[in-house]
């Protein structure tokens, strides 16, 4: 949390003004309401969790609160940003938010639950699936507006300029599938690919997004190859998933396969630097797309060799970093550390899986 409020820690003696009450005007605005709404809420959510009496409460909100307001006035001192008491009061919304979720007794009682141990148990999945939708449907705001299909009918299939970018949503939509079915029954990932493949199209009507058919047909592709892979009990052994996304990355790596003889772009060893320069919404996709391809990676290269998670995402970053200098030596990429600090957290959520766990729970097939 302190990495993404003061990035990049260029700190300079001049200040912007402390404090001021700025006014949401428009979309942009309202996305960066709805954000320091939510990114205090997990923190919320832990402290209630490990804290559960009055006391402990109070002094958490208090020291979520004094949090904001440390990270809101070192702001004023960076080039860029600014210093905003409605991002200190919706930051301690966010963590009140949190703790009072924490706190509902259906949240203590369910969490002795059957069920909810067992949603525990799919975490892995359950982050892979959700990084997808963000990929997808971020930011998730409707825009109902004739236009938008209007824009969308007379915008050209371009088919004609199929390229690796609509292999791989294909490919992703495809996995996302398998990673359902991998815990769930048959039937029930029947279900899930065709209520998917119905609100794919829903991304033509989303705010701050440019209709793009090639793409969202090569989603709705990859959706419905993996309902006929299911429907017809077609099994996929996890080896042959391995390879197929580690083509995918290293195609995405090594990208537009032209080097020059001296370095084009110095690397920068303080990560996420790429994501900060780039819009909000599209640095939070690509990183999510990121996130989703390297960690199913990493499930896959476990559950078909045995390899520990963290050896196999210690082994992978050290190879992506040599990539990334690599990419030093090419025009239109951004070498730096963000990819290997990507396989690195990879472990975190898979790190317990053990091999009865990671082949799923039995499946009724009828």
């Amino acid at each position: 949390m302190i990495y993404a409020t003061l990035f990049p820690f260029q700190f300079s003696p001049a200040h912007s003004a402390f404090l001021e009450w700025y006014g949401a005007d428009d979309l942009a605005h309202w996305l960066d309401v709805l954000l320091n709404l939510y990114f205090f809420m997990p923190l919320g959510m832990l402290c209630g969790i490990l804290f559960h009496s009055r006391s402990g409460f109070l002094l958490s909100f208090c020291g979520a609160c004094g949090l904001s307001l440390g990270v809101e006035l070192a702001q004023a001192y960076i080039p860029g940003r600014y210093s905003s008491l409605r991002d200190v009061f919706l930051n301690s919304l966010g963590a009140f938010l949190g703790m009072l979720l924490t706190q509902m007794p259906i949240f203590d009682k369910e969490l002795q639950t059957k069920n909810l141990r067992r949603l525990i148990a799919l975490r892995g999945t359950l982050l892979l699936i959700s990084l997808w939708m963000i990929v997808h449907f971020f930011p998730f705001f409707p825009n109902l507006r004739s236009n938008r299909l209007r824009l969308f009918s007379i915008s050209t299939l371009g088919w004609q300029s199929l390229n690796a970018k609509n292999l791989e949503i294909a490919m992703l939509a495809v996995f996302v599938i398998l990673i359902w079915k991998e815990r769930h029954s048959r039937k029930s990932t029947l279900w899930f690919a065709f209520f998917l493949l119905l609100i794919a199209p829903g991304q033509m009507l989303l705010w701050g997004r440019e209709p793009v058919p090639a793409e969202i047909f090569a989603s709705m592709l990859g959706l419905a190859a993996g309902l006929i892979l299911v429907a017809s009990k077609i099994e996929i052994e996890a080896r042959w998933l391995a390879v197929i996304a580690l083509a995918l990355l290293t195609g995405r790596e090594l990208q537009p396969f032209q080097w020059e003889s001296v370095e084009v772009e110095s690397f920068k060893w303080i990560p996420l630097m790429a994501s900060f320069e780039t819009s909000r919404g599209e640095s939070v996709r690509i990183l999510c797309l990121k996130c989703f391809l390297y960690w199913y990676t990493l499930r896959q290269i476990h559950r078909s060799t045995g390899i520990l998670v963290f050896r196999a995402s210690l082994a992978m970053a050290s190879i992506f970093m040599i990539a990334e200098f690599g990419q030093c030596y090419q025009i239109g990429r951004t070498p730096e550390s963000t990819d290997s600090l990507i396989w690195l957290l990879g472990a975190a959520p898979f790190l317990s899986i053990q091999d009865p766990e990671d082949q799923g729970l039995k499946r009724a097939e009828r």
